[in-house]
């Protein structure tokens, strides 16, 4: 089964060479049927697919896995210039495989995606979390496909933003910084089912508060606390979407203090119940 929302972006006088989103979607696969070849697309664009969750995967002729694209990774490549196949793990087992895709045209977004992959790899580092990163899943419409007009400069600013995120995350000049958020984002993710904190993050990662939280705002462009909290209500998503678990417990497991207060922030930031997402 594959389900998919689509956003098709016709840019106003661009230029030739800037590079331009020209389709922004969300899919969620959960069977091998999903699979594609990149040199096999129809026209040539620069491709970034970033895992939501699940994962997906690199894959040989056969089938076989030759690399795995998780949550915090992206795939990335040139549609008929870079021969590969990617699509749905054969051992993922129907776990869900949800991922944004941007197409991009432009010179220069071919130029930066070839460069990228030529110092990589097809698969590459990225927090799905990011500020540019949910600017885009913003522009997505509720349902099915949508197409809007969009001037050069805006479709400039959200490739190049993108872009600088696949850069900042993927280059070694700030390696140090990559491993303590790496730690800081792994500590974090491991305690979901507990009221912890940025503070507490911060001492288990040897680093003041004020510290952690710069990192994060430079790195991430959202603040630990708003990370943190979009960790919890992914995993209640993922909890609720598995139609087992009672409301209340889904609430306990993602670190809520209680159920009330994890179903009002659920439908603030969601526009729908638990319970509503639960029967969708």
């Amino acid at each position: 089964m594959i389900n998919q929302r689509s956003l098709h972006l016709d840019t106003v006088a661009t230029l030739p060479s800037l590079p331009r989103i020209a389709h922004l979607g969300w899919e969620r696969a959960d069977s091998t049927a999903y699979r594609h070849s990149a040199g096999n697309r129809a026209i040539s664009h620069a491709a970034v697919q970033i895992t939501l969750a699940g994962e997906g995967a690199v894959l040989s002729a056969r089938r076989a896995v030759l690399q795995r694209v998780p949550r915090g990774r992206a795939l990335v490549f040139v549609a008929r210039t870079h021969h590969l196949i990617y699509g749905y793990p054969p051992d993922a087992l129907g776990a869900p495989y949800d991922f944004l895709y941007a197409n991009m045209e432009g010179a220069a977004a071919t130029l930066m995606i070839a460069d990228l992959v030529a110092a990589h790899g097809h698969v590459l580092r990225i927090d799905p979390e990011h500020a540019a990163v949910r600017a885009l899943i913003g522009l997505l419409p509720a349902a099915n496909d949508a197409r809007r007009r969009i001037s050069a400069a805006e479709s400039a600013r959200l490739a190049f933003d993108l872009f600088a995120v696949l850069v900042a995350s993927n280059t070694l000049e700030a390696g140090g910084e990559s491993l303590l958020l790496d730690q800081a984002m792994a500590w974090l993710r491991e305690r979901l089912d507990r009221p912890v904190d940025v503070a507490a993050a911060a001492r288990a990662c040897g680093v003041s508060r004020e510290h952690l939280s710069r990192l994060f705002a430079r790195r991430l462009g959202v603040a630990p606390a708003t990370w943190l909290r979009r960790q919890r209500l992914a995993q209640a998503e993922r909890l609720l979407a598995a139609g087992v678990v009672p409301v209340a417990e889904v609430a306990r497991r993602c670190g809520f203090t209680s159920a009330s207060h994890f179903a009002a922030l659920f439908r603030r930031l969601s526009g729908v119940s638990p319970g509503n997402f639960r029967r969708r």
